[in-house]
């Protein structure tokens, strides 16, 4: 390559031999190559580290419901021996509810669940106001429905009636019965 000038404009020019310009077309090409390499290798990497993302929020997600399954059973166990012995100091279930922070229905459960499980515990019909008469309504419709479901047993009682009230009356009849 060689600079000249043009003898009528005073323009300068570059003269190029083939040579140089197939040498040029060589690189040129080279450059080419190397280049959709590196866009290849960059294409790879980026789907490695999409892949590496994925598994992290996956096993970010699993460890999370981990933790958030050991912190439910947890409380769960906590709050059940902890009902109990509020339930033994003879705490109500408004009481225990202010106390643990559990709805009425989960304390009334698991107050049901200390009856039916614990021979230690006695069972006081008067802290779910299970009267003679509310007891005698539910027992004359488990006699006709049975107690496999709770649904047909309080479509038939009074709708003042509890499902507390018909669990209890189940467990007080099935103690009755193994008696």
């Amino acid at each position: 390559m060689f600079d000249m000038t043009c003898p009528h404009c005073k323009k300068e020019f570059y003269v190029v031999q083939k040579k140089e310009i197939n040498e040029l077309s060589e690189h040129i090409k080279k450059l080419e190559c190397s280049l959709n390499e590196l866009y290849k290798e960059v294409e790879y990497k980026e789907s490695i580290i999409n892949e590496l993302n994925h598994s992290l929020e996956n096993v970010i997600k699993e460890k999370n419901k981990l933790l958030k399954d050991n912190k439910h059973t947890s409380k769960r166990v906590t709050s059940y021996n902890t009902i109990k012995q509020y339930y033994i100091e003879g705490k109500s279930v408004r009481e225990i509810v202010e106390l643990t922070n559990l709805s009425q229905s989960c304390v009334e459960n698991k107050i049901l669940k200390l009856f039916e499980t614990h021979d230690d515990i006695n069972i006081d019909l008067d802290y779910f106001d299970l009267t003679e008469e509310i007891e005698k309504e539910i027992k004359l419709a488990i006699l006709k429905v049975g107690t496999s479901r709770l649904r047909p047993i309080k479509n038939l009682v009074n709708s003042n009636i509890t499902w507390s009230q018909i669990k209890l009356c189940i467990i007080v009849v099935k103690f009755e019965y193994l008696q």
